[in-house]
């Protein structure tokens, strides 16, 4: 756009509400192009299936206007694009985020968090989400223990550097927000 070149991932979430144990990726839409000239098989679109990511459709999506050049004839195109807010990048990944082949996903966790518009919204919808979701809140418990741990450290810092930028125990960070996010434990 513009001078700038820009890269992007499309992540396709849909929900398996009330399932615990799923198989992340999920075949969605054949494309119907080959893979290579060599090959029969055809790309297949997966999608990630998640399970209460449902929340998102109720309010977690952004509308946001976009405006590019098309390659083809160079005609100008203005979308309006929706987008999944800070809360919803922050609980639909933490699943995703312990996988070692979604590094990138504890960096777009970090981002979400230390760089949301409403840090405040953004920490307040994530506790909302915890204390009507026991799946929802099991799930970042679970996220927390991998944020304490080096691995997540280094993802983070993986991808900061090829930003070019550097960060200071992201782990302990992202660990001090969420636990402003944990419901209250009952008495005993």
């Amino acid at each position: 756009m513009g001078n700038e070149r820009l890269m992007f991932n499309i992540d396709l979430l849909h929900p398996l509400e009330g399932k615990a144990d799923l198989d992340l990726m999920v075949d969605h839409l054949d494309l119907h192009v080959r893979e290579c000239a060599e090959r029969e098989a055809t790309l297949i679109v997966k999608s990630i299936a998640l399970p209460e990511s449902a929340f998102v459709f109720r309010g977690h999506i952004v509308q946001e206007c976009v405006t590019g050049t098309l390659p083809a004839g160079g005609s100008q195109l203005t979308l309006q694009v929706p987008l999944i807010d800070e809360v919803g990048v922050v609980v639909t990944k933490c699943e995703c985020a312990k996988r070692p082949k979604r590094p990138r996903d504890a960096f777009d966790i970090y981002l979400a968090l230390v760089q949301a518009v409403d840090p405040a919204a953004v920490l307040s919808g994530i506790a909302k989400l915890r204390r009507e979701s026991q799946l929802v809140n099991a799930s970042l418990v679970d996220f927390e223990t991998f944020a304490a741990e080096p691995t997540f450290d280094k993802n983070v810092g993986r991808f900061a550097a090829e930003a070019g930028y550097s960060v200071a125990a992201p782990g302990e960070l992202v660990l001090s927000l969420l636990q402003k996010t944990s419901p209250p434990v009952a008495p005993t």
